[in-house]
């Protein structure tokens, strides 16, 4: 796909995938009644309201957390990952 005319560098810049998104993790929290955890974070502000506002409409509570790490510790969590 890396050829690909349409090809993105962020699955997140894709309308596809924060529309998905956002009807997974609703059906996802109303099957299993409780807490859902997406491992994601939304850094750009337009995707994070197009993706947050819609789900503070249909009523489901999340918490948005980002981590904050230094090239170092990148680096290590980079080396350590398999792929």
């Amino acid at each position: 796909m890396a050829s690909h005319p349409r090809r993105v560098g962020d699955c997140q810049d894709y309308a596809a995938w924060r529309r998905l998104t956002i009807r997974l993790i609703t059906e996802l929290h109303q099957l299993v009644a409780g807490p859902v955890i997406v491992p994601m974070t939304v850094l750009t502000p337009a995707y994070a309201a197009e993706v947050f506002e819609p789900l503070s409409e249909l009523g489901t509570l999340f918490h948005h957390v980002v981590l904050h790490a230094g090239p170092g510790s990148l680096s290590i969590f980079s080396v350590a990952s398999p792929g």
